[in-house]
């Protein structure tokens, strides 16, 4: 298949898989698959222990959690920033350093961003 210049992504998790295998190769396809199934397991750890708790805090947190899912907790990087997750999981080093690039690939053009 013939290489795309843009990247559109899709809510179905493995239609964009594919885009980003045809995108930007297989190796970023299974960063991809990594990146959504950390992105699984923070949810399925913080929904109802923490996003839905009525006053959440790290001490709710970790007294919802409890002790036996306490590698559950900590297996979500709770004290990493989103980027350094991301590098941690994509194919490509530096990938923690694309948070400027972010509004231009999600296409908001409207920031008025300089070229690179």
């Amino acid at each position: 298949m013939e290489a795309r210049e843009y990247l559109d992504l899709f809510a179905d998790v493995e239609r964009s898989e594919e885009a980003i295998g045809d995108f930007a190769g297989l190796k970023e396809a299974r960063a991809f698959r990594r990146l959504t199934a950390q992105a699984r397991r923070v949810y399925d750890t913080l929904d109802r222990t923490f996003m839905r708790a009525p006053r959440p805090s790290p001490w709710v947190l970790a007294r919802r959690v409890g002790l036996g899912r306490l590698h559950d907790l900590m297996s979500i990087q709770p004290f990493a920033t989103l980027w350094q997750a991301m590098e941690a999981i994509s194919a490509t080093p530096g990938c923690g350093s694309c948070s400027a690039d972010t509004p231009r690939i999600a296409g908001l053009r409207r920031f008025n961003l300089p070229p690179r």
